[in-house]
């Protein structure tokens, strides 16, 4: 890995009535074992399962992960809206019923910089 500043990354998730799934892809986004700064950006949809008051309450306790609306529910416009709000040079995609390994960033970012 490069032995420069580490690059930073965005994991952006798109998410539509996923209360049941998205803790886990969330946890498994903060838990990865990446040197480097990392946030995760989570749009959001309409949804009818509390959706938005789980991811809310995660951001609230996380500076790290963002709550991003996307108003028109479709999937590529949540990841437009992620993509939009974040800040990382790196921009890693995560399903809200997803888990990312521990080393999936730092091997992806050891990937690029190769």
């Amino acid at each position: 890995m490069n032995t420069s500043v580490p690059t930073p990354v965005s994991v952006v998730i798109p998410v539509r009535d996923e209360a049941d799934t998205v803790v886990t892809a969330i946890d498994s986004a903060r838990r990865q074992d990446y040197a480097g700064p990392l946030e995760v950006v989570v749009a959001v949809a309409p949804s009818r399962d509390g959706t938005r008051g789980v991811v809310a309450a995660i951001a609230s306790e996380d500076p790290h992960v963002h709550l991003v609306d996307n108003p028109t529910g479709a999937a590529s416009a949540g990841l437009n809206a992620a993509i939009n709000a974040s800040s990382g040079d790196v921009i890693v995609r995560c399903d809200a019923h997803s888990v990312l390994p521990p080393s999936y960033v730092a091997t992806a970012v050891d990937l690029l910089e190769a």
